[in-house]
């Protein structure tokens, strides 16, 4: 059983942290919605993980396109959105894990996968990938590459 001393310690720690503000000593961030399309060459870019990285601070965002190479990104804390501003983008194409078999049920598979008719620059899988795109408002994302 805890002494009175230590629990009424306790109740005043908690409230002078709620008091405070305290929450890992963080500000909390400001979200927009964020939906987009990519192309490449032309080309919807279907079944691509598309991540945004803030070049300041806040979470990172990331979404998967659909056929149509639209998407909707979550930041990485789980709230929908992403930070305004100027963000680092990395695309990976996950067409091929999209289509493994499964090992529980081998006869559930596609009949075909999405056979990518240009390979993406592998550039744009890392961390120092070439693309950013200035996220404000409301407005959608667009990705035009070549």
């Amino acid at each position: 059983m805890i002494n009175r001393r230590v629990a009424a310690g306790l109740v005043a720690f908690a409230v002078g942290m709620g008091l405070c503000g305290c929450s890992g000593g963080a500000a909390p961030v400001k979200l927009i919605e964020a939906k987009g399309t990519v192309t490449y060459r032309g080309e919807p870019l279907s079944l691509c993980s598309i991540r945004l990285i803030p070049l300041k601070e806040g979470p990172s965002s990331s979404g998967v396109t659909n056929e149509q190479g639209e998407f909707t990104l979550v930041s990485q804390d789980g709230k929908p959105g992403v930070v305004p501003g100027t963000h680092r983008v990395l695309i990976v194409d996950v067409s091929e894990q999209a289509y493994l078999d499964d090992p529980l049920n081998p006869n559930d598979r596609p009949k075909k996968a999405i056979a990518r008719k240009l390979k993406l620059p592998p550039e744009w899988a890392t961390p120092q990938s070439p693309l950013t795109v200035e996220v404000s408002g409301n407005t959608p994302i667009v990705l035009n590459l070549e």
